[in-house]
């Protein structure tokens, strides 16, 4: 029995001492995994390469890697939390993103970025489809007087999608979004009205399409990247050619001086007209008006054209030399023959398309010099544009050599061959 007690006291000991021996080989190896040199700024340092590499994800591990082993501060670890929070957000992974900007808060409850990091988690709640929490957080989130400043600032609800408010406020900027020429028709009335069911249906169907998942949907995230590459172009632009546009009066009016054949108004004719199908009927027609009957009554009697018939054959508005006649496009025989007419003087029958007409000149309007004030709007929209396009083209050659840009023409033509078979020596070539 002693004998056995001893031999189970050194297979024990045996144990731990083999144990010991393993946990000192894993320790060791452990040591030689750590890159020599490597502290936190380096790991710091490399976290910030790859997020600008545009590697979200990596670098958001990267991050968390730093996080562990640097000694920085509660508010210097709240704003890099949440920082790595708005990473997985553009990533498009909102849960990560609400893990991060929740300890972010835990960090620093008195981070100086409170009111983002409220707008950024409700709007993770909303894109994983969680309204109802969504509302609950901005709840608790903010205070009875400032959800009734905000309310009154907002002004009066115009509709409602589940719980979430369709304001007043945000109508007027939507539409002020809306290009000018068409921005009037939605301002009062009927017009108003449809463009907030249109925007409440929108705002319905979009919320449905992110409870579906489709915001990960592959088509959906290139079309956003192509929008956002649209819009970041578009901004980098605005910022560069501002303060670039310093023009003066004089600027314009002596680009007026110099441009003035472009302000010219063509010759412009009162005309009247009689449409007629049949070649033979156009031309007795003809023949009736040139012996002395009134047009404007054989207008309302043979004519086919409903939208003048019935005022005399008159055409609205008067026509301008070269372009097209209203209701009938351009015709370069009829404009030749109208303008080179006498007012009172009537065209043969001319036939247009499938029809013959007869036109009459009733008063005529001579091209004339338009003087700098009837088109000063006119004249400093197209020196202003003129100046843009020269900016533009300085700008977009520079940045091209800037970012070493090569476009190879001949591949894209499809002449790559053609100009490797012309360099060819010419014993490869077939005889």
């Amino acid at each position: 029995m002693k004998n056995s007690a001893k031999a189970n006291i050194a297979l024990l000991v045996l144990v731990v001492l083999l144990s010991a021996g393993l946990f000192f080989v894993v320790l060791q190896n452990m040591r030689c995994e750590r890159i020599a040199g490597w502290d936190a700024k380096k790991q710091l340092d490399f976290a910030e390469t790859l997020a600008a590499k545009g590697l979200k994800k990596e670098a958001v591990t990267a991050f968390d890697d730093y996080l562990k082993t640097a000694k920085i501060s509660a508010i210097e670890a709240a704003k890099l939390l949440y920082r790595m929070g708005a990473m997985n957000m553009e990533a498009l992974d909102y849960e990560k993103a609400l893990y991060y900007f929740y300890k972010a808060e835990a960090a620093d409850p008195n981070a100086g970025f409170s009111s983002q990091l409220n707008e950024k988690l409700i709007e993770c709640l909303e894109n994983l489809g969680l309204t109802s929490q969504a509302q609950y957080e901005l709840s608790q989130r903010v205070t009875s007087g400032q959800q009734q400043q905000k309310a009154e600032s907002a002004g009066a609800v115009l509709a409602k999608v589940g719980d979430e408010e369709i304001t007043e406020t945000e109508i007027n900027e939507a539409i002020k979004a809306i290009p000018d020429w068409a921005r009037e028709n939605f301002m009062y009335g009927e017009g108003r009205l449809e463009f907030v069911r249109q925007y409440a249906t929108t705002q319905a169907l979009y919320k449905k399409a992110k409870r579906m998942g489709l915001e990960q949907d592959a088509e959906v995230r290139r079309a956003v990247r192509e929008i956002t590459k649209k819009l970041l172009v578009q901004k980098f632009l605005e910022n560069q050619l501002k303060g670039k546009m310093d023009i003066s009066p004089t600027d314009i009016e002596t680009y007026y001086e110099a441009s003035k054949d472009k302000y010219r108004q063509n010759a412009l004719a009162s005309v009247s007209m009689i449409k007629i199908s049949n070649e033979k009927q156009a031309a007795n027609a003809l023949r009736r008006l040139k012996v002395g009957a009134d047009f404007a009554k054989m207008a309302e009697e043979l004519s086919e054209d409903e939208n003048t018939r019935l005022k005399a054959g008159l055409i609205e508005p008067d026509i301008e030399k070269g372009s097209d006649i209203p209701g009938i496009g351009y015709s370069k025989e009829a404009s030749e023959a109208i303008f080179s007419k006498k007012e009172g003087e009537i065209t043969d029958h001319i036939k247009i398309k499938d029809a013959y007409y007869i036109f009459r000149l009733n008063s005529l309007f001579p091209e004339k010099q338009l003087s700098f004030a009837e088109v000063k709007d006119s004249v400093e929209y197209d020196f202003k544009n003129k100046k843009i396009q020269e900016q533009m083209q300085v700008l977009v050659k520079n940045t091209l050599q800037e970012q070493q840009v090569e476009i190879y023409e001949d591949r894209i033509l499809g002449k790559e061959a053609i100009v490797q078979e012309e360099a060819a020596p010419a014993e490869n070539k077939p005889e």
